[in-house]
This record gives C-alpha cells, sequence and structure tokens, in this order.
C-alpha cells in the first residue's frame, strides 16, 4: 500500500467523483467500481489527511486522470479541483 497525502480530503473527493463520470465510457465497469469504492472511502473533512492506496487502484487512477485531462470537463473545473487533482497525480505518480 502506498501512502498519498491530500489537503482537503472534500475537495478532493468531489473532484475524483467528476473524474470518474467524465471518463465513465472509458473505463472498464472493473476500474469504475475499484475507484468509485476508494472515493467513498475519502473522508468528508477539510483538513489534511493520509490516505493508502492499493497498487491497482493507484494505476486506475492514474489511467482515469490522464484520460480525463483531455476532456472539456476538466477544463471547466473550478481552480481548487484542478490544483487538487494535479497534487493527487503527481502524489500517485511517485
Amino acid at each position: 500500500m502506498k501512502k498519498i497525502y491530500v489537503s482537503n480530503p472534500a475537495n478532493l473527493k468531489e473532484a475524483l467523483t467528476i473524474a470518474i463520470e467524465a471518463t465513465g465510457t472509458i473505463l472498464t465497469t472493473t476500474q469504475r467500481e475499484n475507484l468509485s469504492m476508494f472515493v467513498n472511502e475519502i473522508p468528508n473533512k477539510i483538513q489534511e489527511e493520509e490516505l493508502s492506496i492499493e497498487p491497482e487502484t493507484n494505476k486506475d487512477f492514474i489511467f482515469c486522470l490522464e484520460h480525463f485531462e483531455n476532456t472539456r470537463t476538466f477544463h471547466w473545473l473550478r481552480e481548487n479541483f484542478y490544483e487538487i487533482l494535479l497534487d493527487f497525480k503527481r502524489e500517485l505518480l511517485k
């Protein structure tokens, strides 16, 4: 398991939900379920949090976010969602 540090879990949860929905046709059912289960476990709080992520989920999120970055939805995101997704992706790639 990998540890990921998140500055605002509540915003990350919302931003990842949008990313999963926007890439739903590209993701397999298994990937969608795996990512959604992870997102559902993210706490709804605004204080920094350390999250644990399985290697398969890590790989699925990288795939999801790389495709999400090419959507119109990504370019219309609120600035704080945009930034938190970029930070999250950087953590995933470490």
